[in-house]
């Protein structure tokens, strides 16, 4: 049921992506719309030369209840343009499969297969050095849902087992921490708090700053922040990091752990597999989140 036409991939029944352009897709949409309404996406952006990387949990969450808003108009057929260039093909092939995945329960195998026909205009994603295809962000999404941590489909979705979508679109925003629940009640990650200088006017620490444009965080507005996610340890993870003090998350009932994982030698496997051991024991034996 699921196959290509022309430059047309058809995704589900309804939905088709083309990598024409937006003129040409809006001419030859109508030729293989069931129906005499079609809406055409312009999902073309102007990619720059950094790194390609995949949309954060936010994007896909977005996209995703953007296209299901969709599905309520069972008499129209949605056209996604992704242009011609392979950054933004594989972008909207990424966006597409985690709609798949997400809220229709396909497998990564099965999202495979539909882009098959697109699959050699796709571009590596990029961390750091490290590089990681498409497929791979698929299989995380994928067990990030059976594992029952993104819940998309149900309208009241239980927080006790899965990520709050809300509540992570606020604190994954730069503006208020930079955030993100990794596994619900038990792993959160957060960048290494800063040293604010106290409020003049009262002595007191301040939360945050500002810093060539850009909000930097204390440990006192984390702590307040993570006391509330239930959080029992805190773990450093970055070595290179300005030190900062401890006693704000311990005043709110955290203690703190160190575990070297920034600048590991990679000659050196061994030492990373004992920061990666020491985490997973810390996790298993924190009573609350970490």
């Amino acid at each position: 049921i699921m196959h290509t036409v022309a430059e047309f991939v058809r995704v589900t029944e309804r939905f088709f992506l083309t990598f024409l352009n937006e003129n040409e897709a809006m001419r030859r949409a109508c030729d293989i719309a069931e129906t005499k309404q079609y809406l055409l996406v312009n999902a073309d952006c102007d990619f720059s030369d950094k790194p390609l990387s995949p949309c954060n949990l936010g994007q896909i969450f977005m996209f995703c209840s953007f296209l299901s808003k969709l599905e309520e108009s069972e008499d129209v057929t949605v056209c996604i343009c992704a242009g011609n260039s392979e950054r933004s093909i594989t972008v909207r092939c990424f966006l597409i499969g985690a709609f798949m995945i997400l809220c229709k329960h396909n497998s990564p195998e099965d999202v495979l297969e539909i882009f098959k026909a697109a699959e050699d205009r796709f571009s590596a994603f990029a961390f750091e050095e490290d590089s990681f295809d498409v497929s791979d962000c698929w299989n995380a999404l994928h067990l990030a849902r059976t594992r029952g941590w993104l819940d998309f489909t149900n309208p009241e979705p239980d927080y006790d087992q899965c990520i709050d979508m809300d509540e992570y679109i606020h604190y994954d925003h730069s503006a208020n921490g930079s955030m993100h629940v990794v596994v619900p009640n038990e792993i959160i990650v957060f960048p290494c708090p800063r040293i604010i200088p106290p409020d003049p006017s009262t002595v007191q620490p301040a939360l945050w700053t500002t810093e060539s444009g850009h909000r930097v965080f204390g440990p006192d507005y984390y702590a307040d922040i993570l006391s509330d996610f239930d959080v029992r340890l805190v773990v450093r993870c970055d070595a290179g990091a300005a030190p900062y003090p401890e006693s704000a998350f311990e005043r709110s009932g955290m203690a703190g752990e160190r575990v070297p994982a920034d600048g590991v030698d990679p000659s050196q496997p061994l030492s990373l597999l004992r920061s990666f051991d020491r985490f997973m024991t810390l996790a298993g034996s924190t009573p609350g989140a970490i």
